[in-house]
Parts: structure tokens; C-alpha cells; sequence
């Protein structure tokens, strides 16, 4: 089957088409051909032409909510910032809202297997904030993605020795892949300085997280390679754009995939 009568099959139906389903770059919009639960995986999102399916499903009601709540949280961090118990109770509340994030929240199985293991480590801290922080790593993939490469980076050894090293050393790495273009770099840096301050002042609390989470569940897998080739904002694992394209066409070609380029 040619690209342009797969895109007319692609198009004949009622399928929605996402933009940026494949990744960050030009060409990597795509036409949803099914979206299932698996077993292990949670929902899963096949898109026409790529064999390899997408880690969760573009579900604009949970999408809206999320947005929302991570606005609210960053008003309330810059009016808070300088009262942390209190600012803790304000996400809470918010979470817990009617009609808020907390009634949207999914099902366990639904989720995919690396927010659902760093859900199932961080509800022994706080059940309410695991969930809130999962579900906005579940409907951001590019957050996600960040937080699952740069934790192949963690060296447990080395942070239940040095804990406040060893994140600052995650952060220079994080950053120096980062692209220093990328608008959301000045906040992301904030949010490293904010975790440094954590691990600096909740030590014990952050060893035991950091013991207790299977890196192996949370760490990139192919399925989430594959989604990780095309995105120029950030060198997932240290490899450049060019690289990565070298890398995915290979795939492409092994599997048999046919990109649609819309």
C-alpha cells in the first residue's frame, strides 16, 4: 500500500486526526486508528501507518483538566512559595475539587506502566499528590518522556550516599539536553531547584521514594523510544535529533511502517 492510499483510508472515516502523534517535528501529525486497553500497557493508541502503538490516548476532557490544574498550581506556588505546608494543603484541595482532576483520574491498569509505578511508590507518601502528579505525566508525553529517560540516569547508589549531588547532577544533565531554546526551560530549571530544596530538607523521605521505585518499570522502553525519535526540543539520551532520525528510519524500514508526513 502506497502513503497516499493509506491516507485516503486514513481519511475516508470518522478518524480524528492528533497533531504531533508521532513526535515534535514537521510531518508528525497522524490519523487515530484504534484505541484499546491492554493488559499490561493501560490504553494504548494505534495510529494508521506505524505498527508501534502510543502510550495512553488523546482524551480532550482529561487533557482540559490537567492544563487547568497545573496553571492553578503555578499561580498558587508564586502567591505560596514561602509557606510549603500550607501550599501542600492548597493542591490537595484543589485536586480534590468538584468536578476537578481527582473525578477525572483514571483507573490504575489504565494508566501506563511508568506512571502507575511511580504512583504506586508515591501513595505510600501521599495518595492524593501521586495521583494529581501521575495524571499530568500520563496526558503531558513530553513531560513524561523527560522524566523516563532522565531517570536512566539515577544512580541509587550513589543518591542514598550523596542524594543533593546526585540530583544536581541529573539536573546539569537534563538541561544540557534540553534545548536551549525550548520556552520551557526557564521553568523547568525552577522545578529542578525546587526538587534540589526537597531532597535537601526531606532526605530521608526521598531516599526511601527512591529505594522503594523499580527503575526497570519507569526507564524508556522501545514503545516509548519510538515516540522519543522525532522530538527536537530535548537529546533524549544524550543522542542529537539527526541521530535519532537515523534510528527511527531504520525501524520504519524494519517494520514496514508508513509515515504519513501530514
Amino acid at each position: 500500500m502506497t502513503k497516499e492510499q493509506l491516507l485516503i483510508i486514513a481519511k475516508s472515516g470518522d478518524n480524528r486526526i492528533v497533531l504531533g502523534a508521532i513526535g515534535g517535528i514537521k510531518g508528525c501529525n497522524g490519523y487515530v486508528e484504534k484505541f484499546y486497553l491492554d493488559g499490561d500497557q493501560g490504553y494504548l493508541t494505534k495510529y494508521f501507518g506505524v505498527k508501534t502503538p502510543y502510550k495512553g490516548w488523546i482524551d480532550t476532557e482529561r487533557i482540559d483538566r490537567v492544563t487547568i490544574t497545573k496553571k492553578a498550581f503555578r499561580e498558587l506556588t508564586k502567591a505560596m512559595w514561602f509557606r510549603p505546608k500550607a501550599l501542600l494543603n492548597s493542591f490537595i484541595t484543589l485536586y480534590r475539587a468538584e468536578g476537578g482532576l481527582m473525578d477525572h483520574r483514571l483507573n490504575d491498569h489504565e494508566l501506563c506502566p511508568a506512571v502507575r509505578e511511580l504512583i504506586r511508590v508515591g501513595k505510600q507518601f501521599n495518595e492524593d499528590m501521586a495521583y494529581c502528579i501521575g495524571m499530568f505525566l500520563q496526558f503531558s508525553p513530553t513531560y513524561r518522556l523527560w522524566v523516563q529517560d532522565i531517570l536512566e540516569e539515577l544512580n541509587k547508589e550513589r543518591f542514598y550516599k550523596e542524594p543533593t549531588i546526585e540530583i544536581l547532577k541529573m539536573k546539569s544533565i537534563f538541561l544540557h539536553r534540553l534545548n536551549s531554546t525550548n520556552p520551557e526551560r526557564r521553568k523547568v530549571e525552577l522545578l529542578w531547584w525546587g526538587l534540589a530544596v526537597i531532597v535537601f530538607f526531606k532526605k530521608k523521605q526521598v531516599i526511601s521514594f527512591i529505594e522503594e521505585l523499580d527503575l526497570e518499570k519507569v526507564k524508556i522502553d522501545e514503545m516509548d523510544w519510538y515516540y522519543c525519535c522525532r522530538r527536537g526540543s530535548y537529546s533524549f539520551r544524550g543522542l542529537s535529533l539527526e541521530r535519532r532520525l537515523e534510528i527511527v528510519k531504520a525501524i520504519d524500514e524494519k517494520e514496514g511502517n508508513i509515515i504519513l508526513e501530514i
